[in-house]
């Protein structure tokens, strides 16, 4: 098996992983029966997410989200924490990237803009405009767009 067909079948576990996750977000109307918030799981979960999404070019943010909600934290609890910690490791990649490649400033520059302004309205309305069941419900969505556009990729 070569490379190329080893990252096919991870982002294949990646898709059918989010696609389970969404649809627990989805359908899982219970409330948590417990919330494990050990520190040294967390560092695991952080760990174990942070290796995988580096092994198949995804961002950590969509698989740590359901798994904090699954781990009884509450959905926007979940998201402030998760939106904290994704410019860190996004850093990261993006200087690995910046050694493979000519970077267009201009366009890094208003991309940056945009999304500093995009991310402020989003928390805006997540934190005045959505209760809990509606940010899981959300996540839920675009992990199941995230795992389509992985599929059709695959092909």
């Amino acid at each position: 098996m070569n490379f190329s067909q080893h990252i096919g079948i991870r982002r294949l576990d990646f898709s059918e992983g989010s696609i389970v996750s969404a649809l627990l977000l989805i359908f899982n109307k219970r409330e948590a029966k417990f919330s494990y918030q050990k520190v040294w799981v967390l560092y695991v979960v952080g760990g174990s997410v942070g290796l995988l999404s580096g092994m198949i070019g995804v961002g950590g943010g969509s698989l740590i989200m359901p798994i904090l909600i699954l781990l009884g934290y509450e959905a926007k609890r979940a998201a402030y924490a998760v939106s904290f910690v994704i410019p860190f490791s996004t850093l990261g990649g993006f200087f690995t990237y910046l050694s493979f490649v000519h970077m267009d400033w201009i366009l890094l520059g208003v991309v940056t803009v945009a999304a500093i302004i995009g991310g402020y309205l989003g928390d805006l309305i997540m934190h005045y405009r959505l209760t809990p069941q509606q940010v899981k419900k959300l996540i839920a969505v675009v992990l199941i767009l995230l795992a389509i556009k992985m599929l059709f990729k695959l092909l």
